[in-house]
């Protein structure tokens, strides 16, 4: 076992930086009882995270996450327990990301929107550092968000980084760019069926001329769909085409969900726009007219920003 290393101030305030405090009511503890037996089926390290107490609320008995340690102290830590298991390098990133999907949330009119967000990170393996694909997925009850499911597993994409949100319509993703503390929206370019064809092959291990014999054609046509590929998403390799396909859920399209109904998830989910009253929109203007920003007078009047900026963008007309 590796030793456990106490450290001598809490980085998890850090975590939080500039983000309002999570509300909510700490007996309620509804997260599905079948996460354990979800952790257990899984070949990806699982570990829910408590936003309201800042803590974990579940780890997995996977070594991808623990890196040598226990269940027992990876709980007791919290989140004093990634700069164990983070590169040195990388934990300045990953508490960023940590504020910018929190402020991500804070901002939307509708959160329960966002199907999950992903981002790389290097995790610690032995006296090396291994590359892991980090998704959360936000949970949120009585309107609050309360936890985060995470799944993590090893990577071949060699930079850390690259935060995304992803939707549950997969017709767009954002992007978070650190240098401007900004999101940009991409459009999700849809795969051709040979394109397809050919990644759904690779992925079961077949090799170039394999796929082309499978789909009686040539290995330049496998090598024209694959160079197509590696220039659309900025890619290096057939098994980064894969990765990339997958983690995008690009490999395999399901029909298109026109309500949260039909995306299987609950009424709870479908958020109502918050309503302002002429009194509250009186008060943001005022204090918009003394140039306070629109964060601050979100945290002021406990509302979200987008809440206020379409009040005020529907007051101009």
């Amino acid at each position: 076992m590796v030793e456990l290393i106490q450290p001598s101030e809490s980085i998890t305030p850090q975590f939080f930086a500039g983000v309002p405090g999570i509300t909510g009511d700490e007996s309620d503890n509804t997260l599905p009882l079948g996460i354990y037996d979800f952790s257990n089926m899984c070949i990806e390290a699982v570990y829910v995270i408590d936003f309201l107490k800042r803590g974990f609320h579940f780890v997995g008995h996977h070594d991808l996450f623990l890196c040598g340690h226990t269940i027992t102290e990876a709980m007791a830590l919290g989140y004093d327990f990634f700069p164990l298991i983070v590169c040195p390098k990388d934990l300045p990133l990953l508490i960023n990301m940590h504020s910018a999907i929190l402020q991500r949330l804070q901002s939307l009119d509708h959160p329960e929107a966002v199907n999950y967000f992903s981002f790389f990170i290097r995790i610690r393996n032995g006296t090396k550092f291994l590359m892991a694909y980090q998704k959360i997925k936000p949970v949120f009850i009585n309107d609050q968000l309360r936890y985060g499911i995470c799944i993590m597993a090893s990577s071949v994409m060699q930079r850390s980084g690259h935060l995304c949100a992803y939707y549950f319509d997969n017709s767009a993703y954002d992007e978070y760019m650190p240098c401007k503390g900004k999101w940009v929206r991409h459009k999700i370019k849809p795969l051709s069926d040979r394109e397809k064809d050919v990644l759904q092959l690779a992925k079961q291990g077949l090799l170039l001329k394999e796929i082309a014999d499978q789909l009686s054609i040539s290995s330049h046509s496998v090598r024209n769909v694959l160079a197509s590929l590696y220039l659309k998403f900025s890619l290096n390799g057939m098994m980064q085409a894969v990765i990339f396909a997958s983690n995008h859920r690009l490999m395999f399209t399901a029909k298109k969900c026109s309500s949260f109904q039909e995306m299987g998830m609950p009424p709870a989910y479908k958020r109502t726009r918050t309503l302002i009253s002429e009194e509250m929109l009186q008060r943001i203007q005022n204090r918009r007219d003394a140039g306070e920003s629109i964060n601050s007078i979100a945290k002021h009047e406990r509302i979200t920003e987008g809440a206020i900026r379409y009040a005020l963008k529907k007051e101009k007309f």
